[in-house]
């Protein structure tokens, strides 16, 4: 029984834990419409995580609370600056 309740605990505690990150997702493209793929870098100032979008797309998991506004880079350059609260969805553009 309480090998149950151990695993259940665990378990749940670890759903918790994932619901609470801010994440920070959208789509990631080239000036002339292509999706960006693999070869554009996406950081912040916040930690040192870094998303490669994939099929244009891309989602970065800070693994815990952000709520402040951060600096968004693409590629080493700064991009914008945005208040990550939450699920926050920011789309990129950027040259070829």
């Amino acid at each position: 029984m309480f090998r149950i309740f151990a695993v259940a605990f665990v378990a749940l505690s670890l759903l918790t834990s994932t619901a609470l990150a801010d994440t920070l997702y959208g789509t990631c493209k080239y000036k002339d419409g292509s999706k960006a793929d693999g070869t554009v870098k996406i950081s912040t100032s916040w930690n040192g995580k870094k998303a490669f979008p994939k099929k244009g797309e891309y989602e970065l998991d800070f693994g815990g609370k952000v709520g402040k506004k951060i600096t968004i880079y693409v590629n080493g350059s700064k991009y914008t600056t945005i208040t990550v609260k939450g699920r926050t969805k920011l789309d990129i553009t950027v040259r070829k």
